[in-house]
Parts: structure tokens; sequence; C-alpha cells
């Protein structure tokens, strides 16, 4: 039990010291626009938090590469390797394939489960904050936006949730439970209730598949997938979604999340599948 809250603390510590790096990076954004303003004369033609939020795609690039570099230092300081540490190895074509299915039916469940609440008036606070959030980041140059949420940030994500926290987890934890908690932990992350539901319910799939590939890969291309997918649709899509539209997307969605962690479950081996067959290979 002491070792299970042991490792439950540092999992906490190291998304708070990750959130403490997105915090400073905004916080030295911000000042940065302060000295600007001030040195060049210019003054401010926004407020600090609208030009913050212009500067948001250069935010969310700067936080992950940052978050990344400092896990791994704290990784270097106990002599490990944080590459070998979250299972940064190759991928098979076919758990990639699967990885970028699961990606898309994921989207459109969520998608569609958002577009439903909007409608019925569900989170109206949450949805309307999430709006805002995303209506300025796709103001700005949808390459750059692309760049930051459909790349930069899943990788850094993938290795802090799927990758540190779930690891750190699973040494005193079932998989299962490691699962459940980096995924409840996802969600909290992201500060906002309608947004933090669905990422916990995507962080439960992504921890199923780095769990069943062994590589972060997996989870990195799913999530990279999903939020180029939400990315471009949202910049594609300008008619209102209706109600049975959410609902042929959420079924559309269901039935490919099934059959795609069948495919998963077919083309990989559980880690006590995995030692079965090496045992069996010995023999041989």
């Amino acid at each position: 039990m002491k070792n299970k809250v042991k490792s439950f603390l540092q999992a906490i510590a190291y998304m708070l010291l990750a959130g403490a790096v997105h915090m400073g990076v905004g916080v030295i954004f911000g000042v940065g626009i302060v000295f600007w303003g001030v040195f060049t004369k210019a003054g401010l033609s926004r407020d600090i938090t609208s030009s913050i939020t212009l500067l948001m795609p250069y935010i969310l690039i700067a936080s992950s590469i940052g978050t990344i570099f400092l896990f791994w230092m704290v990784y270097l300081g106990q002599r490990k390797k944080l590459m070998e540490e979250v299972h940064f190895k190759s991928i098979q074509f076919r758990h990639a394939a699967i990885a970028v299915g699961l990606g898309i039916a994921v989207w459109c469940i969520n998608g569609a489960a958002v577009n439903a609440a909007s409608i019925l008036g569900l989170f109206s606070e949450s949805l309307k904050a999430l709006a805002e959030f995303s209506q300025e980041l796709l103001s700005q140059n949808i390459f750059l936006a692309l760049l930051a949420t459909g790349i930069i940030v899943p990788i850094s994500e993938e290795v802090l949730f799927r990758g540190v926290i779930y690891e750190t987890l699973h040494k005193n934890f079932s998989a299962k439970s490691a699962i459940i908690i980096q995924a409840i932990f996802f969600g909290i992350f992201h500060l906002n209730l309608i947004q933090g539901i669905y990422a916990a319910f995507f962080g439960i799939i992504l921890g199923y598949a780095y769990y069943r590939v062994k590589s972060i890969w997996a989870p990195i291309i799913m999530h990279m997938i999903n939020n180029i997918v939400a990315t471009i649709i949202a910049v594609v899509v300008k008619q209102n979604i209706t109600l049975e539209i959410c609902l042929i997307s959420f079924g559309i969605g269901l039935i490919g999340l099934v059959l795609f962690v069948a495919l998963l479950m077919k083309h990989t081996y559980s880690p006590n599948e995995q030692q079965i067959v090496d045992e069996g290979e010995m023999l041989l």
C-alpha cells in the first residue's frame, strides 16, 4: 500500500511539474508582451490576455518542448534514458494503421458528444470557454495551429501521460488501474469540464493502445490523427451541426472503436501473453 501511495503522489507531482512548465511559459510570454510594448513605445493594442491568446500556438509549442526537455533532465538525473523508459521504439505498420483508425473513431464519438451537448444546452460555460480558445487558435496561421495541436502537443502529452505517468503508476498498480488513473489525470490537466471528460475517455483508449503495442508511437499516432481531424473539420465545416448528424457520427465512431479495439487485441499480445509466447519460443 505504501508503494502505491508513493507512485500515486509521484505521478501527481509529475503532472503538476508539467503544469508549472505550461504556466511558466505563459508568464514568460506575458512579460515579453509587456516589455515589447514598453520598449517600442507602441503600447498594447489589446489587453495582455488577448495578446497571449494570439500567441497561443507558440506558447503551446514552447511549453510542450519545455515539458519533454524537463523530463529528459529528470530521468537523466535518475541515470535513466527517457526514450527507453517510455518505449520510444519502432511500431509495426498494422499497429500504426489501427492507431489511425482508433484516432478517427474516438474523434467521431467525442466530436458528436460535444456538439450534442452544445445543441442540448449542456456544459454551457465549459463549451463557451472551449469555443473561444479554439476560435482564437484557429484564427491564426492554420499550418501553425496544425503543427502545435496536431504534432508537437500530442508528442509531449503522450510522453508525459502514457509514458512517464503511466510507467510511474504501473510500478505498483495493475495495468488496468494505471490506465484509468493516468486517464483521469489527463482529463484534469485540460482544466475544462467538457474537455476534461472527453480527454479522460480518450486517455483510456490511448493508455490501452500503449499497453498492448508497447510503443509510445501507438498513442502518439492516435492523438495526432484525432487532433488533426478535429482542427481541419473545425476550419472546413461552417454550417450548424444537427442532433441527427451527431447521432450518426457517434454510431459510426462507436462501431469503429469496437472494430479497431478488436483488431488491436487480435494483432498484439498482452504482457502476460507475450511472456507465454517467449517461453514457448525458448522451449523450441
